[in-house]
């Protein structure tokens, strides 16, 4: 692996710390498919920028250095002619930061159009069936419009630039031949330091339009890495002042005072308004409400995946925020609404919940959240491939998986997000039941979430 390979893993593996450690309110921006895509594409031009720009970058500016050292050597007065050079430099570095800006709102500009030509081809039933082509058609035509603007602009610059060069090149060629000319009549140098003057500066100034030209495609390379420039100056999701809490202090007792939350995406939507209660240790409380009416909510900020707007949480009556997220995480297991499942086996699933657990550990688990005869009725038991998203389970199986990696780190809080939604038939629901009322590894530990009866209002 080459130094160029070397330095795009590093800095992907860095992004992709710097994703994981974000906050959910910047996930709610972005698409996976899409963060990969620009992730992949913005290492790419960095390792091409590595691999030969910066290799001729370097080759230009030794030539450059060379030529300038040499003819200085042999005569100060070629110091007018390294003026040239300079002013070369300074007018096209002028240009290309005005070029990069325009790259930029055109890459800005081209990811609209593509959002709508997507949304668009996503949501074609809703289209057609409100007859909404005609709109949609002159909505992707302004979006094309305007990145044709910005094209037409920035192909007018490009060719400007590139002007630029080649004239300035062959000023600074003719200037050092007119200066060199005039040092020989005048008597000042020998015939030999003249030509191996002009051929230092010549050198010189075509390393230094190989050094702009260069430089022109390094600011588009680097300007198509955008993205990933601005994910490695992302801030990571830090935690307060912990020094006032520890897992020792932990008694279980989840308090709401007066909490006030509106999603970061939605504003203008305030889905908890004013929420007070109180869970005791052993105690088991079931939310219910409407869709929508934030049952959900209230497991993502316990969870302190979300800040409330106002009001205070309080655990082991010490305030959440004291809690590093990390430790918080530790001792609390959500079971989900949908259950996730990752692509591997059912044993790796379940070890994603506690990644040293003992195969005892993992009977264990599969016990309590009554699943370990389905499991060993499968010809590769627990080793069996579960498919993308648990896709070679049934819904009730997921669930039971699900719960099964909740319970496996034995959690002082267990968080049960309306635990049968997924289940697929009426006889499961109550299996599952039967599972959930096994599923509290400690006596005192309090068992929180919305409601799990099917006939949830």
């Amino acid at each position: 692996m080459n130094v160029a390979d070397n330095v795009g893993n590093q800095l992907r593996k860095v992004a992709f710390k710097k994703i994981l450690d974000q906050e959910m309110a910047w996930f709610e921006k972005k698409k996976p498919g899409a963060l990969y895509a620009e992730l992949m594409q913005s290492t790419q031009r960095v390792r091409h920028v590595l691999n030969i720009h910066l290799l001729h970058s370097v080759r230009a500016t030794c030539t450059a250095i060379s030529g300038i050292y040499i003819a200085f050597s042999l005569n100060q007065n070629v110091a007018q002619i390294v003026f040239v050079f300079f002013l070369c430099y300074g007018l096209a570095t002028f240009w290309l930061d005005r070029l990069r800006l325009h790259n930029r709102d055109h890459r800005v500009k081209t990811r609209a159009s593509g959002k709508l030509f997507n949304q668009a081809l996503s949501s074609i039933r809703t289209v057609q069936a409100n007859n909404a082509q005609e709109f949609e058609k002159r909505r992707y035509a302004q979006a094309l419009e305007d990145t044709g603007i910005l094209d037409r602009k920035s192909l007018i610059m490009g060719s400007t630039i590139s002007c630029l060069y080649f004239v300035l090149t062959h000023i600074s060629h003719c200037f050092n031949t007119w200066m060199a000319a005039g040092y020989f009549y005048a008597g000042v140098t020998s015939a030999t330091t003249v030509l191996a003057i002009g051929m230092a500066a010549d050198s010189a100034a075509d390393a230094v339009g190989d050094m702009m030209r260069v430089f022109f495609e390094f600011q588009k390379e680097l300007d198509v890495a955008q993205p990933l420039f601005d994910i490695l100056a992302l801030e990571n999701e830090e935690d307060e002042d912990t020094s006032g809490a520890s897992d020792s202090e932990i008694t279980e007792r989840i308090s709401f005072n007066d909490v006030h939350f509106t999603y970061p995406m939605r504003p203008e939507v305030e889905v908890l308004k004013g929420l007070t209660f109180d869970c005791d240790p052993g105690q088991t409380i079931a939310v219910v409400g409407s869709s929508g009416s934030g049952k959900s909510t209230i497991l993502q900020l316990i969870l302190r995946l979300y800040r409330p707007n106002s009001g205070e949480i309080r655990l082991s009556d010490i305030p959440i925020e004291k809690y590093s997220r990390k430790n918080l995480r530790h001792i609390i297991s959500v079971v989900g609404q949908e259950p996730v499942l990752f692509r591997a086996s059912i044993l790796e699933n379940i070890r994603y919940g506690k990644e040293d657990a003992t195969d005892a550990e993992v009977m264990m688990a599969l016990q309590k959240a009554n699943a370990l005869d389905f499991v060993r009725r499968l010809p590769n038991g627990w080793n069996t491939k579960v498919g993308e998203r648990g896709c070679q389970l049934s819904g009730g199986q997921k669930q039971r998986i699900a719960i099964a990696r909740a319970l496996i780190k034995n959690p002082r809080i267990l968080i049960l997000d309306e635990a049968t939604s997924a289940l697929d038939s009426q006889s499961e629901a109550e299996v599952m039941k039967n599972a959930l009322k096994k599923a509290s590894p400690q006596p005192d530990s309090p068992r929180f979430g919305p409601g799990w009866s099917q006939t949830e209002p």
